[in-house]
């Protein structure tokens, strides 16, 4: 009977993990991005329009400053800006001082 406890608790255990990721959803490149939020959104400045992850070298993230608008992750060594267009920090890139992702 100790066992079966210990199987539920497992099963539990490994299963939380992927209903809570579903629940929010993910970022990455094979995800597909809600863009119909984009016209309930009030952004300054407002957001460009529909990204899909082909447009992108990289993720489709949420942009920092608005999050319903739906931007390309930067890569290493493009231009950015911290609040509208932002370094992908999956892997690590922040926005340098001079604006570019490092």
């Amino acid at each position: 009977m100790l066992w079966a406890s210990r199987a539920v608790c497992l099963l539990v255990v490994a299963l939380v993990p992927c209903l809570v990721w579903a629940q929010l959803g993910s970022g990455s490149v094979g995800s597909s991005p809600d863009n119909s939020a984009v016209d309930n959104c009030d952004c300054t400045p407002g957001c460009e329009g529909e990204v899909s992850p082909g447009d992108c070298r990289g993720r489709v993230v949420s942009r920092p400053d608005c999050p319903c608008c739906r931007v390309c992750a930067r890569q290493e060594g493009d231009q950015c800006a911290n609040s509208t267009q932002p370094c992908d920090s999956e892997f690590g890139l922040v926005c340098s001082p001079e604006g570019v992702c490092k």
